[in-house]
């Protein structure tokens, strides 16, 4: 199961929980949505490496504040 891409494992391991719910095609693009953003890997050294996740929390951030200003208009 590691040689999959990273959707189709994703999917296959969700399908174990919801059954025939969604069908399989489905699921992969379900997942294909739902991680479309840039993951970067930072290496700390040369077989570890680091998910930052902080430069998309700084941006998440100010969109929730944004549309918070925003509904208080």
């Amino acid at each position: 199961m590691l040689k999959l891409d990273f959707v189709t494992r994703s999917a296959k391991i969700l399908s174990a929980f919801i059954g025939d719910e969604i069908p399989q095609e489905i699921l992969e693009e379900r997942v294909r949505a739902a991680f479309a953003f840039p993951a970067p890997v930072a290496n700390v050294e040369s077989d570890v490496g680091c998910l930052e996740l902080f430069p998309r929390a700084q941006r998440w951030h100010l969109k929730i504040s944004a549309v918070a200003l925003w509904h208080k208009c």
